[in-house]
C-alpha cells in the first residue's frame, strides 16, 4: 500500500560547515603555490645558472597558479556539491522512513478497514482491523480470498465497482457485506482508483467503516417509534370506541324505561346495554 502523506514535516537539523573545509583551503593554497613554483623549481634543478626569480619564471608561474586556482577550486565546488547532494539525500531518506513508520503505526493501529485491492478481485493489503472485523485468522488468508466473498450480493460488488471506475472516486457509499461466518455487516465505503500513465486500472484502494450496531440501533429507535404511533393511534380509537359506547348505553337505557314492562324487545335492549357496559361494570339489569 502506498504511503499516504500525513502533512507533517519532519524538522531536519542544520548541519555545520566540513571540518575538512580548512583542509582543503590550505591544500589549495599549497597547490597554487607548488604550480606556480613547478617551473622555477624544475630550471634550479637543471639549470643552476637561470636565476630563480627572473621575469619568464613569474610570467610562467603566474599563469600556471591561476590556472591550478581555477581547477582546483572547481574541483573543490563540485566536490562539496556532490557531499551536499549526499547530505540530502539522506536526509530525504530519513524523512521518507519516519513517514513510513507513522504511515504503518496509523494502518496498523486505526479501527478502520484499510484496503488496497486489485482489478482481479483480491486484496494487495489489508490491515488487521480488517482481519478481525471480517473474522479471518490473519492477513495472508485475507489476500487469498475473492473480495466478491464478502459482499451480500455480488451484483451489487459489480455496481459498485463500476461506479468507482466511472467516478474515479466515492465517499461513504452504504454497502451489505458479510463476514466469514455468514453474519451480515453494514459498511461505510470510501475508496478512489489508481490508474498507470496509460489510464489502466492498477488497484483500489480505500477504507470501510462498520455501521451494523448503528443501522440496529436506527431499526431498533424506528420500531420503537412505530408501536408509540402504534400505541397512541389505539388510544385514541379505543377513546372514540368508549365514546360511541356510551351514547347507545344512554339512548338504551331511555328505549327501556320508555316501553311497557311486558314489551316483547325489552330483553333485547338489556341485552344490548349490558354488552355495551365496560367490563367494571358487570351485568346490568333493568
Amino acid at each position: 500500500m502506498e504511503p499516504v502523506s500525513s502533512g507533517m514535516e519532519i524538522p531536519v537539523k542544520a548541519h555545520p560547515a566540513s571540518p575538512h573545509l580548512a583542509l582543503k583551503i590550505s591544500l589549495l593554497m599549497v597547490v597554487v603555490v607548488f604550480m606556480g613554483n613547478l617551473g622555477a623549481m624544475v630550471d634550479l634543478i637543471m639549470h643552476p645558472e637561470i636565476e630563480y626569480f627572473d621575469e619568464e619564471h613569474l610570467i610562467v608561474g603566474g599563469i600556471t597558479a591561476m590556472m591550478a586556482t581555477l581547477l582546483f577550486g572547481a574541483l573543490m565546488i563540485y566536490v562539496q556539491r556532490q557531499e551536499k547532494l549526499v547530505l540530502r539525500h539522506q536526509e530525504a531518506r530519513l524523512i521518507a522512513i519516519e513517514n513510513e513508520k507513522k504511515f504503518k503505526e496509523i494502518f496498523e493501529k486505526t479501527h478502520d478497514v484499510l484496503f488496497v485491492s486489485n482489478p482481479e478481485g483480491f486484496f494487495e493489503e489489508i490491515n488487521p482491523a480488517g482481519v478481525e472485523l471480517f473474522g479471518f485468522n490473519s492477513r495472508e488468508e485475507m489476500l487469498h480470498i475473492k473480495t466478491s466473498d464478502l459482499y451480500a450480493s455480488v451484483e451489487e460488488r459489480e455496481r459498485q465497482r463500476s461506479l468507482l471506475e466511472q467516478s474515479g472516486f466515492f465517499r461513504d457509499h452504504e454497502i451489505q457485506m458479510k463476514r466469514k461466518n455468514g453474519s451480515s455487516l453494514v459498511m461505510s465505503v470510501t475508496a478512489e482508483v489508481v490508474r498507470d500513465d496509460f489510464g489502466k486500472v492498477v488497484s483500489f484502494r480505500g477504507s470501510m467503516r462498520d455501521l451494523t450496531s448503528q443501522k440496529l440501533m436506527e431499526s431498533q429507535l424506528l420500531q420503537s417509534q412505530k408501536m408509540e404511533s402504534i400505541g397512541r393511534l389505539a388510544g385514541g380509537v379505543a377513546h372514540d370506541f368508549n365514546h360511541y359506547l356510551t351514547t347507545l348505553r344512554g339512548y338504551t337505557a331511555l328505549a327501556i324505561f320508555a316501553l311497557p314492562d311486558d314489551s316483547s324487545i325489552t330483553p333485547g335492549l338489556v341485552e344490548v346495554r349490558r354488552s355495551a357496559a365496560e367490563p367494571r361494570t358487570g351485568k346490568e339489569s333493568r
